[in-house]
């Protein structure tokens, strides 16, 4: 690391370790029949926002990955087509570690839903992301 002063550098130092914490992701479309061909996207974004996502998947997917400690940001987002099969209520879900931290109920119509919620990251924190029909 250095230390910069009116645009010159003053100082050189050693950087310090950052502290990693794994994360255990899933994200699934849970919709059953010919509704689940409405979902044209579900994505799962673990980040700290203004931060890019550290975690970027797409259902049906499952993985672990290390990510520094200050990452406290989940956000489910599905893209909704609007097709002739009616489908009634949509439940969007975000778990850790087995407990319900978000959820959100609605009518989907086309475009794009976001559920968004912060957690307390721990070493080996289990998010499970999903969309079911109420």
């Amino acid at each position: 690391s250095f230390e910069v002063q009116d645009g010159v550098i003053i100082n050189f130092d050693t950087c310090g370790s950052v502290v990693q914490r794994n994360i255990n992701y899933e994200v699934q479309n849970a919709i059953t029949g010919a509704c689940a061909a409405n979902v044209n996207d579900l994505r799962l974004k673990i980040s700290q926002p203004p931060i890019s996502p550290y975690i970027d998947v797409s259902a049906y997917t499952t993985g672990t990955t290390a990510v520094p400690e200050g990452i406290t940001h989940a956000q489910l987002i599905l893209d909704w087509t609007n097709t002739v099969t009616t489908c009634g209520q949509v439940r969007m879900v975000i778990e850790q570690d087995g407990s319900i931290i978000a959820s959100k109920i609605f009518t989907p119509s086309t475009g794009i839903e976001y559920l968004d919620v912060d957690f307390t990251l721990t070493a080996d924190t289990n998010i499970y992301a999903y969309v079911t029909l109420l």
